[in-house]
């Protein structure tokens, strides 16, 4: 994921002034790099850092690893500046994160299964489904429904020879508000960004 943004970068002539590898065992340098004070308050309390206040536009953490991206998180809740957080939206799926965070600092996370729940296709899709089976839908029941209803689509309008068919088609909308593309590519490559908007996951970049 990291070489895919940075050759995605290199292509939109977008400046990445440092990439480093973290680990478990490294993680400490979260701190070090972001967060290293260099000018305190009369309180003690850091006002400056070696990585200057506003010098970059974002920090996108290519793990979702805990111990990782809340290092990074509470770096640059610290840093109390403009600096983006971009991530996945695996990492709140995790019992111990503060959601208000993650719409205070304007953090934006890539959903590759995000499906607006208020769009008048999900509508459909739940209200049928609680009538056939009397319970609301599970994330793996919506990625199911859609799945086979894209490849059922598929099939029919393509035959059996879908794949190169596909790569070679443009947006393909999905049952559920979705959109897919596979431009000589084995994989969709429409990904939306969310973040928090009073409380509520919603969609930034359509993709």
């Amino acid at each position: 994921m990291a070489n895919a943004f940075l050759k995605r970068a290199e292509e939109l002539n977008i400046k990445v002034a440092l990439t480093k590898q973290i680990s478990k065992a490294n993680s400490h340098e979260v701190y070090t790099t972001l967060v290293n004070p260099t000018k305190f308050d009369k309180f003690r309390n850091p006002i400056e850092f070696q990585l200057k206040k506003d010098s970059i536009g974002s920090v996108f953490v290519a793990s979702d690893d805990e111990l990782i991206f809340t290092k990074v998180i509470s770096s640059i809740d610290r840093r109390a500046d403009s600096v983006i957080i971009i991530g996945q939206d695996t990492w709140i799926d995790k019992p111990s994160m503060d959601l208000d965070k993650f719409e205070r600092l304007h953090i934006m996370m890539s959903s590759p299964e995000y499906t607006d729940v208020f769009s008048p296709e999900y509508q459909l899709f739940r209200k049928r489904y609680v009538n056939n089976f009397g319970v609301l839908p599970t994330t793996f029941a919506k990625i199911g429904f859609e799945s086979m209803m894209f490849i059922g689509k598929a099939l029919k309008e393509f035959g059996t020879g879908l794949l190169p068919s596909l790569q070679q088609s443009p947006e393909l909308p999905g049952s559920l508000g979705r959109l897919y593309h596979y431009p000589e590519a084995q994989c969709n490559k429409q990904v939306p960004f969310v973040h928090f908007e009073y409380g509520e996951l919603r969609i930034l970049y359509d993709y």
